[in-house]
């Protein structure tokens, strides 16, 4: 348990685990002990979700004897980070809150730094740059690029006098390369959606465009190291419609909510298009029936989309298939349902053309 009776913790870290891997963790924990900041200034917000006794009790005895650690155990019938994360803003005590998955890490100057331009700058959100590792070593590490100006060390963008389409895509809509300011999140009742099984982290961000008042970017702060798991690399676009139509209620929810709020929304909602497109056009077993239903819901929608340039966000190839995927797959199911039915008499392995693709 966290000591009673101190100041405030400089920054909060919640972490949800599920069926973690346990060296993984270890590695994590050390990421955070690392911290240039002192680990005693950290309060470590752990939520054991869903998960078995022993991982539970694996996690306790890992951090045992650690004053600034909190373990909760979370049983629910939800299947996403979003009720553990949740469950953890609302125990957290620090100034400000970070999101550190636990199989990922810290570099070593990320609290610190973050926390300092936070408190400099008075700003609700601090954004900045991650890496990936992984277990299989024919994954290259990629570095996040930004769509910000990388000479600069700092941005600090102001409500009423910024680029919407800077806020929003430069310093993307990932939670984990962020932190945030705990009061803010609670004054405007900030959470994630648990009913949003894609994309809740997109989501949430847009709650905290839309409320903020300035958010300091660091486009030279590589700050997060993501973990890929070289097994769940090649995941399969073939679902069944029981699982697609909880995307599809994600893809309307982001949508409704950016629009309602003015923000600029074209990458954002152009990229959540294009995956549900992928999903639908790969996917073996979806009836004309259900097309409908998807197109019902989301082609109001996809008439505020504006074409995608090429930039370096997006490779040529992909932009034409952000552009023209959601016309075809989602706003004409008839036609879709034909050009499916064709492709399955041809043989042909729609999955692997777009895999090749985007």
């Amino acid at each position: 348990m966290a000591e009673e009776n101190r100041e405030r913790y400089k920054v909060s870290v919640v972490t949800p685990c599920y069926k973690i891997d346990m060296d993984l963790f270890v590695k994590c924990f050390e990421s955070l002990k690392n911290q240039t900041i002192g680990f005693n200034e950290i309060e470590w917000v752990i939520v054991s979700h869903n998960s078995s006794e022993e991982q539970y009790d694996n996690i306790r005895e890992i951090v045992k004897d650690n004053d600034n650690i909190r373990v909760y155990k979370l049983n629910n019938d939800r299947h996403t980070p979003s009720s553990p994360r949740n469950h953890g803003i609302d125990r957290a005590t620090g100034k400000y809150v970070g999101f550190l998955d636990a199989d990922d890490t810290y570099y070593p100057g990320v609290v610190e730094e973050c926390y300092r331009v936070l408190e400099e700058e008075n700003a609700q959100m601090v954004s900045f740059r991650m890496d990936t590792d992984s277990n299989d070593d024919s994954n290259l590490v990629v570095k996040q690029f930004s769509l910000l100006d990388q000479t600069k060390r700092k941005i600090v963008l102001e409500k009423g006098n910024y680029d919407q389409t800077k806020v929003i895509n430069g310093p993307g809509l990932m939670i984990t390369t962020k932190f945030y300011e705990l009061d803010f999140l609670n004054f405007h009742g900030i959470r994630f959606d648990e009913d949003v099984p894609f994309a809740e982290d997109n989501l949430f961000n847009l709650h905290v465009f839309a409320n903020m008042k300035k958010v300091v970017i660091l486009p030279q702060l590589i700050g997060y190291r993501y973990f890929l798991n070289g097994g769940s690399l090649v995941q399969s676009f073939n679902r069944k419609e029981e699982d697609i139509w909880p995307i599809a209620i994600g893809v309307s929810r982001i949508c409704e909510t950016g629009l309602s709020y003015g923000l600029y929304m074209n990458n954002v909602m152009c990229s959540v298009f294009g995956y549900l497109s992928a999903i639908l056009m790969t996917s073996k077993d979806v009836s004309f029936e259900f097309r409908e239903k998807v197109s019902e819901l989301l082609t109001p929608y996809i008439r505020f989309l504006e074409p995608v340039k090429p930039s370096k966000m997006e490779r040529a190839e992909t932009a034409r298939m952000l552009n023209i995927l959601p016309q075809m797959v989602i706003a004409k199911p008839r036609l879709m349902n034909e050009v499916h039915e064709l492709m399955k008499k041809l043989g042909v392995d729609m999955e692997t053309i777009i895999k090749k693709n985007t």
